[in-house]
């Protein structure tokens, strides 16, 4: 019985210290996170909202390090915000459909902006990053314009700016390995890219529809473009591929319909299936040595290739490589081949 009693005080005790963790102060709201550290929760917001760094609480002072998962969720009147010196992390859904907020500057030495942060943020129009950022999880959804990418940046995640149909020009400067599966997807008016050195992995869907994108200049430490990378870019005309590439994922060119001349370098292993179909403007196309396998599909519905060559190390050749390629008058086949697809 007594040890019941000791458990069912220490459950209120704890309750009560919970509570008084979590309070007001200017019209915001704060849970502790440490005897030292503030982060900011949900709650009503609304108008211009400027977060302080420290907060004075019953005599003790402070520090706003966070803004947690879905503080801002859905203020639908949020018109502008102030973040604080002090803020280190951003959290999940933090700013997820504050329709009216049209610009954002996220201080030095935030490192974190959780996926979603800032989802359905229609409005948004200018977001400007730090340094020190290393991580943005997906989910920068919409309108908003970006031009440059902070030097420090590791980790872009599955769709961080899907749909941003504002985005016009795009630098990414700095350290990224890789940029994610679907990051540009449908961001409608971005017209040059430049992608910067370190990275070495273009994924899946990154740069998809993204039909007013006419350049993209691509480093030389790029070692894989992948599936559907840059599929629908209908206005993309000329593409200069890096010596490093070993590796053009499938569909990574589909229906590039404005694309009329790449080069492929010595270095490619690899051309998947379907990567140029659809392309109706490329004329003629060398493909190098090192490649040996040529997938199925790859050049269908090229309506206006007229010369190919194949390289002497080719193995294989796909089903319906070339259906379609109603001007392509002859092709001649290297002795390599073994297997030709029906």
């Amino acid at each position: 019985m007594r040890i019941k009693l000791i458990f069912l005080l220490s459950l209120l005790f704890s309750s009560v210290t919970i509570s008084a963790q979590s309070f007001s102060d200017n019209g915001l709201n704060y849970t502790a996170t440490s005897e030292e550290t503030l982060e900011v929760i949900a709650g009503s917001y609304s108008g211009k909202i400027t977060i302080p760094s420290k907060v004075i609480k019953d005599f003790k002072t402070y520090t706003v390090k966070s803004i947690g998962e879905e503080a801002f969720l859905d203020c639908t009147s949020l018109e502008s915000i102030t973040l604080p010196d002090s803020l280190r992390e951003i959290g999940k859904g933090a700013f997820m459909r504050c329709e009216k907020l049209k610009q954002i500057s996220i201080p030095n030495y935030v490192k974190n902006i959780g996926e979603n942060a800032f989802g359905g943020c229609i409005g948004l129009k200018s977001i400007t990053l730090p340094n020190s950022l290393l991580k943005i999880k997906y989910g920068y959804e919409h309108s908003y314009k970006m031009r440059f990418f902070p030097k420090n940046i590791r980790e872009m995640l599955s769709l961080a700016f899907v749909g941003c149909t504002s985005v016009e020009s795009i630098t990414l400067l700095g350290t990224s390995l890789e940029v994610g599966y679907a990051d540009f997807l449908q961001s409608s008016n971005q017209k040059d890219i430049t992608i910067p050195n370190y990275v070495k992995v273009i994924d899946l869907h990154a740069f998809a529809n993204c039909r007013r994108l006419e350049s993209v200049l691509l480093p030389d430490s790029l070692e894989e473009i992948g599936s559907d990378a840059f599929s629908g870019c209908i206005n993309l005309k000329r593409l200069i591929l890096p010596k490093s590439l070993k590796k053009i994922g499938e569909s990574a060119f589909d229906n590039c319909t404005g694309l009329e001349s790449i080069i492929l370098p010595d270095s490619l292993r690899e051309i998947g299936y379907n990567t140029f179909s659809g392309c109706t403007k490329l004329k003629q196309l060398m493909i190098p040595n090192s490649v040996k396998v040529v997938g199925n599909r790859v050049f269908e519905n090229c309506t206006n290739l007229q010369s190919i060559i194949l390289p002497d190390s080719l193995r294989e050749i796909g089903f319906n490589a070339f259906s379609g390629c109603t001007k392509l008058k002859q092709l001649k086949i290297p002795n390599s081949v073994k297997v030709i697809g029906n």
